[in-house]
């Protein structure tokens, strides 16, 4: 997929739950999700580094797509918030750890104000430049590239054809009708 969106310039999006790192370097551009809402949505490349930068940051021999999959899934079942002990200095004070929910609540919140998230909600003048989307014409042949009789031309041939190769579906198909 990686050499056919590099080499036929083709736009590829796909959906991946619990990668593994090995996996997750096969993507140039991520986002991760949080309870319904975008907390990320950018270059692979840079997703550590972003999050470190606002508190978040990975421990060095955790998989990098653990920890951001432990970042934003939330989980109804804890306790608002813990105390971290450090039995190392038995003098420390217990500080109050964040929840997890907090915790996904603020990763969303820095993404909502961040250029990234202004970026994908405003794209950059070089997608407004087209002269249908700047002038908002009504005329669908100036909207889409692709008249839609031969849209259509596109739809019937690939029925055709997944008709044709499972002939069972199409018997059962005119059975029942």
């Amino acid at each position: 997929l990686k050499r056919l969106a590099r080499e036929q310039r083709h736009t590829i999006v796909c959906v991946i739950h619990q990668p593994r790192a090995s996996i997750l370097q096969l993507f140039t551009r991520v986002m991760l999700i949080a309870d319904g809402r975008a907390a990320y949505l950018g270059p692979l490349a840079s997703i550590v580094s972003y999050f470190a930068e606002h508190g978040f940051e990975c421990p060095s021999l955790e998989n990098p797509a653990d920890y951001l999959l432990d970042l934003v899934n939330s989980r109804g079942d804890e306790e608002e918030g813990s105390d971290s002990e450090d039995d190392s200095d038995p003098e420390k004070i217990p500080t109050k750890r964040p929840s997890r929910q907090e915790s996904v609540r603020r990763v969303i919140e820095l993404y909502d104000k961040s250029d990234m998230a202004h970026d994908a909600v405003h794209p950059p003048s070089a997608f407004t430049s087209l002269p249908a989307l700047r002038e908002g014409s009504g005329d669908l042949s100036r909207r889409y590239p692709t008249p839609w009789f031969f849209q259509m031309w596109i739809l019937l041939r690939r029925s055709f054809f997944y008709k044709l190769r499972t002939p069972a579906a199409v018997m059962t198909q005119a059975s029942t009708t």
